[in-house]
């Protein structure tokens, strides 16, 4: 009745809704599927690899009618046998549901060997329609007379030469979280209209909000982050400011992603005055580590 197959470029588009748009197997990645009564998809699990013997599942969905009939345990069991006689040394999860599948992950491989779920991130999906409703939005809009200081600019994803980067990556996890990075982009999604601001005369990213293309047709703002020594100027409400703008200009159509790192949970409460974000609204990034 079911049958658990490889997916591969040639079947991948019985496969394709499970996965976000752009998502392309290639020797990195293991995918296998289920199939019920032959050609009918019902489920799918995937792995990337890392390197050094490390994988990461990064997709694993099993359609709620074929639920408790064993075709999770079966995908999972595929997938770890092929990469145990591949010599993998580490598999863990990385995914991201609703918190009622995230229990349900959790039940699924706490079962199996891993370690409790461990929220990494938070994720909100807004329309801009209910962005630009807020009162405070508006006003941020309407506030146009706050400028930069001379010493710093403004400027795009597209402007940031290898040597700023560099500098930049070399202080990570000193001056801020390791996820809040300008630069982390797990996913290697297309930039979409990220802003930092530069201080001219120290060649220094002192603020960023980083916009990915999501799938969905949403944008997805991984990253908000203003330095510890600006935080009490203007500057990060001019950033916001300049990111709505263009939102509003060039992706107006497209849907809000708010991706909050659990290292900085602390920025939720203004995104929740700037946003209205609710809690029911959340999905959730999560890691499991096999023990």
């Amino acid at each position: 009745m079911f049958k658990i197959i490889d997916v591969s470029d040639k079947n991948f588009y019985l496969f394709k809704r499970f996965f976000i748009d752009g998502f392309v197997p290639s020797k990195d990645y293991l995918v296998f599927g289920s199939l019920y009564d032959g050609n009918m998809p019902c489920g799918v699990i995937s792995a990337r690899h890392e390197g050094e013997n490390i994988w990461c599942i990064e997709s694993f969905y099993v359609l709620k009618k074929f639920r408790n009939l064993g075709i999770g345990s079966l995908l999972f069991c595929k997938l770890r046998n092929v990469l145990l006689k591949s010599g993998c040394k580490k598999i863990y999860l990385k995914l991201i549901a609703l918190e009622s599948g995230v229990k349900l992950l959790e039940k699924f491989f706490l079962k199996r060997g891993f370690n409790k779920a461990k929220i990494v991130t938070k994720i909100y999906r807004k329309s801009p329609k209910e962005i630009y409703s807020n009162k405070f939005i508006r006003y941020i809009l309407k506030e146009k007379s706050r400028e930069l200081p001379n010493d710093l600019k403004i400027i795009k994803f597209e402007d940031i030469n290898s040597k700023i980067k560099d500098y930049i990556l070399k202080k990570e996890n000193v001056t801020y979280p390791k996820s809040l990075s300008p630069f982390a982009n797990e996913h290697r999604l297309k930039d979409i209209g990220s802003l930092f601001i530069l201080d001219k005369v120290k060649y220094d990213l002192v603020a960023w909000l980083t916009a990915l293309e999501a799938p969905f047709n949403c944008v997805l703002y991984r990253s908000f982050f203003v330095k510890k020594e600006y935080r009490g100027t203007k500057i990060g409400k001019i950033l916001l400011r300049k990111a709505i703008e263009n939102h509003t200009k060039n992706l107006f159509n497209r849907d809000i992603l708010f991706a909050i790192s659990a290292d900085n949970l602390k920025v939720e409460k203004p995104y929740s005055k700037y946003f209205n974000l609710k809690k029911e609204d959340a999905s959730y990034e999560i890691i499991m580590d096999e023990i």
